[in-house]
């Protein structure tokens, strides 16, 4: 299944921006930490940028927020809720970040010194080849169920013009959400995804009737996205 060549949106009637992002970034990030499903705070940076994209993503009342639940989700998600003037963001175990395995907790300097074989299998076939992390097979289909969720969701505000859903995960399974739209089911290529980098699946309904998706990175400020009509 390809969710963005298919008639996975056909239910959509308005012009719907799906707008994915990793969390700010946290204090395990500067420890250059795999953090996996543990908890880490952001960083004074990360706080940072979260309030920047909360400003960015400001003005249209069609928007729901979803965030994972580990706290470096959904503290960005707090923090945009609060400057862009959202609801209080919805958390779903649906966007939690893959689950890593024994590099859990340990920092790739260590893991690359210790473990030298592990690492290289590491870059040889992501987290694949890791030990106890969670497989491409397993990603694929809660990347599927995420989508459901984002797709379905109820939006609050007026409902003219473009409406808005925002998902806060991580890197991790960022990539996951990226490759079923495009029915990829390996590891590889691989997509940057920067802390608090916004990327767009816009669906739009055309006159004839059809459905067309587009995929867009935006760039720190967001500037990209279509402004409300309301």
């Amino acid at each position: 299944m390809r969710i963005a060549d298919t008639d996975f949106f056909g239910n959509l009637t308005q012009t719907t921006e799906f707008l994915l992002l990793r969390h700010g970034e946290s204090e395990g990030n500067t420890a250059g930490i795999f953090q996996g499903r543990k908890n880490y705070p952001l960083s004074a940076k990360g706080r940072k940028q979260a309030e920047q994209a909360g400003k960015a993503l400001a003005g249209n009342p069609n928007t729901v927020l979803f965030c994972s639940p580990l706290a470096r989700a959904r503290e960005t998600a707090e923090l945009i809720a609060k400057e862009a003037r959202l609801d209080n963001p919805i958390t779903s175990d649906r966007l939690i970040e893959l689950e890593t395995g024994n590099f859990t907790g340990r920092s790739w300097h260590e893991i690359k010194e210790k473990e030298p074989d592990a690492w290289d299998r590491f870059h040889h076939e992501s987290w694949e080849g890791v030990e106890g992390a969670e497989t491409s097979k397993v990603l694929y289909e809660r990347a599927l169920s995420a989508w459901e969720l984002l797709r379905d969701a109820e939006i609050p505000g007026p409902h003219e013009g473009v409406r808005r859903v925002i998902a806060v995960s991580h890197a991790g399974f960022l990539q996951w959400l990226f490759r079923t739209t495009f029915g990829t089911k390996t590891w590889f290529p691989l997509v940057s995804c920067g802390n608090c980098r916004v990327y767009c699946l816009k669906v739009e309904r055309m006159p004839s009737g059809a459905l067309t998706t587009t995929w867009t990175a935006m760039n720190d400020t967001a500037e990209k996205l279509s402004p409300p009509r309301n």
